[in-house]
C-alpha cells in the first residue's frame, strides 16, 4: 500500500487528515493542550502549513478568505474538543454527575450517555463540518 502524504489528496481529504493528526499530536502531551490553545503559533513550520491549506482550498475552488475561515473553524474544533478530552485524562472527574441506570432520575439524557463514549462526537462533528464548507464551492 503506498503511503499517503499529509498534503496529497482532496482539500478534504486534507483537512481530515490534519484534523486527526492535530488532534493526536496535541492529545500527546495532555498538559499542554490549554497553552496551545490559548497562545498563537506563529512558528514557520505552522505558517507554512497555514499556507498549504490555504493554496489547497484555493485550488479546490475556495475563496482565499473561505479557506481562512475553515482552517479556523477546523483548528478550533480540533483543539477544544482535545482541551475536553485532556482534561479527562488528567483525572477530571466526568463532565456530569448523571443518574444511575434504574434510578427515578435516570433519563434518555443519561442513557444516551452510557450508549456512547466520551470523544465519539469528534468524527460526527468533523464530518457535519467538512460537508457544510463543500457547500461552498
Amino acid at each position: 500500500m503506498e503511503e499517503v502524504h499529509g498534503w496529497d489528496g482532496t482539500w478534504r481529504e486534507v483537512a481530515e487528515r490534519y484534523c486527526l493528526r492535530l488532534r493526536e499530536a496535541v492529545l500527546a502531551h495532555p498538559h499542554a493542550v490549554s497553552i496551545f490553545a490559548t497562545r498563537p503559533v506563529r512558528s514557520p513550520a505552522s505558517i507554512d502549513t497555514g499556507v498549504r491549506i490555504i493554496e489547497g482550498f484555493q485550488t479546490a475552488g475556495f475563496t482565499p478568505a473561505q479557506a481562512l475561515q475553515i482552517s479556523r473553524c477546523l483548528r478550533e474544533f480540533t483543539v477544544g474538543h482535545a482541551l475536553s478530552l485532556a482534561v479527562i485524562r488528567l483525572g477530571a472527574r466526568s463532565r456530569s454527575r448523571k443518574p444511575t441506570p434504574g434510578s427515578s432520575s435516570y433519563n434518555i439524557l443519561a442513557r444516551a450517555a452510557d450508549d456512547t463514549e466520551i470523544d465519539e462526537h469528534f468524527d460526527i462533528g468533523l464530518t457535519a463540518m467538512l460537508n457544510g464548507f463543500e457547500a461552498l464551492v
